[in-house]
């Protein structure tokens, strides 16, 4: 059961963070990252940066980051709805909204300090 469901939750976020100019399912909006050590994609963001930029919200460490951040925050819902863990009590509806703001609100900051912590 737990496979299947981490796939259809990456699965989501892959189809709905398509490139163009579409929200993610956590409502941020595609293009405009500014190129940084956590944005870049390759090398190609340099020579080509015209014909690359849009693929920072994908494929950059950022976007890496930001999608773990979904991923583990979506888990740790689902984990605490399980009467089978016992160590993952339920979550409270206030706990579960911080969660929905913390990805809502990812942000190039929040990318910088979880590769503090890591």
């Amino acid at each position: 059961m737990l496979p299947t469901l981490g796939r259809k939750i990456i699965g989501t976020c892959v189809q709905s963070c398509a490139l163009g100019k579409q929200r993610h399912s956590h409502g941020r909006l595609l293009s405009g990252l500014p190129l940084t050590e956590l944005t870049a994609v390759t090398s190609i963001d340099g020579r080509y940066a015209r014909h690359s930029r849009d693929l920072r919200e994908v494929f950059s460490e950022y976007a890496l980051i930001r999608n773990r951040v979904i991923v583990e925050s979506s888990w740790l819902k689902l984990l605490s709805t399980l009467p089978e863990l016992p160590e993952v009590p339920n979550m409270s509806g206030d706990a579960e909204k911080f969660l929905d703001d913390v990805v809502a609100g990812f942000s190039l900051d929040d990318a910088k300090r979880v590769k503090e912590i890591e």
